[in-house]
């Protein structure tokens, strides 16, 4: 299945990671899974809020499986 990512931030670092290495496709048995994780990089000028990404995979059939990533505010401590 060929793996890829579609609606990226500008700026934004998103990688398919199997085995803890990037990668562009998976190819798993009849009836198993493979573990897969995404590395998100966030850049530190990046405005709080939601983005909407789509990871897909396609091979003889195909899925999509949209994302909502989710950037909030950094907030300072209070001092009593």
């Amino acid at each position: 299945m060929a793996l890829s990512l579609a609606g990226v931030p500008t700026g934004w670092k998103i990688d398919i990671l199997g085995g803890g290495l990037p990668i562009a496709a998976a190819m798993p048995g009849v009836n198993q899974d493979v573990s897969l994780q995404l590395r998100v990089d966030v850049p530190k000028d990046a405005h709080p809020g939601s983005q909407k990404i789509v990871l897909s995979a396609k091979g003889s059939q195909s899925a999509e499986l949209p994302l909502t990533l989710t950037v909030g505010s950094e907030t300072r401590p209070s001092s009593a």
